[in-house]
């Protein structure tokens, strides 16, 4: 052993000592009994913290740790306890002990609180001892982190360096043991891990399914949601033709009543009859009219049965009293068709039966004419929104798009109306009425008659309401495309509501204009007796 080690240890041995009487002086603060008067150190300066146990006492616990010499070492006053013991090991404890006490001051007895200057000493040396041991605890866990690595060596291995038993038989085993571990522990998380992977797979396959499931019963094709899609394909076109139709049937009016030339009546009501009568002679006439009394101006004969008094029937020119939803009615082409000369010739008997003469240029020189002039122009005015009513019906029965799309839209349309027990006979005046010379016109359905079928006559089918039970997503579908057609025929009957409001307006008007011109005849009957003045 080198001189650091054995330094070492005398140190220890010094340090055992100290931290002995630290021990005893405990053992003294808990006995049952108070230390005895002649105490020759400070440890039975303790004994007062305490109060006394009668059955221990402080020199039996230590005469059973320590022994006899030891004991009476530390229980007699030094002198005495030094010359008792003699020489051997006691002697040499006690010859320390003398050494080391004067260091502190000695006790008269265990109850010694009034000595004032006992307990801190007392309390400094439980301190220093505390941080004796500390030290001395690290310094031991020093000395034998170097012993097992570097002091420990196995049997036979002596001659190989850096080989002990620490090396040998501890480390490298606990460090083969470790990776075993970790490796295990590794395959369990494995383990787990693919448990954790096969849950997120079936549970990721289920949702798949899942919604392919749902896509299978929501996206599964629906009939009813196609004959919506494909009747509904020349709707906006045929509703552009409405417009149209209006509005040209609403200039041709407002011609006719201003004279324009080249109108009709361009002439004035004299023209303007004259060529009316000759039309109703070859078109509409009926001998059995008037009791009969048509067969001269008929000219002997009745016009054809499909034309008879179609100007003066509103149901049968318009189509409201027969079956027929589409007129045979476009301006756009050029040319005069059997039912534009039937609305045509209606409106004229309706309104502005007898057209006002035509003013003469020369007749505008004089202020008063003017003012005739401006009186007949707001009478055309009046007059044209009652014709806008007629001429709207008229356009909603108008010829729809004539596209090749618009064109395949009747063919679906006819399968619909025969699924509703429809006779196929009827179904071409339906959807397009009759032509020049009685054909079927029904390649063009109105907008009137598209209408017709999506709002009423689909619903007439049983199998509209079978086919609600085919899918949720599907009936929802069939509801929005439901609700947009409810949208356009609610749109419809506001315009309806619209023109009859202006209509009644216009009728209010003329009822004010009465009033007005009574109460302006007052004033100036009484202005021109003197009773009143501008």
């Amino acid at each position: 052993m080198t001189e650091e080690k054995t330094g070492r240890k005398k140190g220890r041995d010094r340090r055992f000592l100290r931290a002995l009487l630290c021990a005893l002086s405990v053992f003294c603060i808990v006995t049952a009994k108070p230390a005895p008067a002649h105490a020759g150190f400070a440890v039975s300066g303790l004994c007062a913290v305490i109060p006394p146990n009668p059955l221990l006492s402080c020199e039996k616990i230590i005469e059973k740790i320590i022994g006899k010499e030891i004991s009476d070492i530390l229980t007699k006053p030094a002198s005495l306890a030094c010359g008792a013991a003699g020489g051997g090991p006691a002697s040499k404890a006690c010859d320390k002990i003398t050494k080391n006490m004067g260091n502190y001051k000695p006790c008269t007895d265990c109850a010694c609180q009034g000595e004032a200057e006992a307990v801190p000493g007392t309390k400094k040396f439980i301190h220093e001892q505390h941080l004796e041991t500390r030290k001395h605890i690290e310094e031991e866990f020093d000395d034998m982190e170097e012993w097992l690595l570097s002091e420990v060596v196995p049997t036979g291995l002596d001659d190989i360096p850096g080989k002990g038993v620490f090396w040998e038989y501890i480390y490298e085993p606990l460090m083969r043991a470790t990776h075993q571990l970790t490796t295990v522990a590794m395959h369990q998380m494995v383990m787990v891990g693919a448990f954790l992977d096969a849950k997120q797979q079936l549970e990721v396959q289920r949702m798949f399914h899942e919604l392919a499931a749902r896509a299978h019963k929501d996206y599964r094709p629906s009939m009813t949601m196609c004959m919506f899609g494909t009747n509904i394909r020349s709707l906006a076109g045929a509703e552009r033709r409405v417009d149209i139709t209006t509005a040209a049937l609403g200039r041709w009016a407002q011609h006719r009543h201003l004279g324009t030339a080249n109108a009709s009546a361009a002439e004035g009501p004299g023209t303007d009859q004259r060529n009316r009568l000759s039309q109703f002679r070859d078109r509409y006439c009926d001998v059995h009219d008037n009791n009969n009394g048509y067969m001269l101006l008929c000219g002997g004969g009745s016009a054809s049965s499909l034309t008879v008094n179609k100007d003066i029937d509103f149901a049968r020119t318009t189509g409201m009293g027969s079956y027929t939803l589409t007129l045979n009615l476009d301006f756009t082409d050029g040319a005069l068709t059997d039912d534009e000369q039937d609305v045509i010739a209606l409106a004229s008997n309706l309104y502005d039966h007898n057209v006002f003469f035509r003013i003469p240029e020369t007749n505008f020189d004089q202020d008063i004419n003017k003012q005739y002039f401006l009186d007949v122009r707001s009478i055309a005015a009046k007059r044209s929104v009652a014709e806008h009513s007629y001429f709207s019906v008229a356009g909603l029965k108008s010829l729809g798009q004539d596209t090749t799309e618009a064109a395949e839209t009747p063919q679906y349309m006819r399968l619909l109306l025969e699924a509703i027990g429809t006779d196929p006979l009827d179904i071409p005046r339906i959807l397009g009425g009759l032509g020049d010379g009685g054909t079927p016109n029904d390649n063009r359905p109105s907008y009137y008659a598209q209408m017709e079928i999506l709002t009423k006559k689909i619903f007439q089918n049983p199998n509209f309401y079978a086919d609600m039970y085919e899918s949720p997503a599907n009936t929802a579908r069939r509801k929005v495309a439901l609700q947009a057609i409810s949208l356009m025929q609610d749109f419809d009957t506001l315009q309806s509501h619209l023109r009859t409001e202006v209509m009644l307006s216009v009728i209010l008007e003329m009822e004010l204009i009465k009033i007005q011109r009574s109460v302006q005849n007052r004033i100036n009957g009484l202005i021109s007796q003197g009773r009143a003045r501008l």
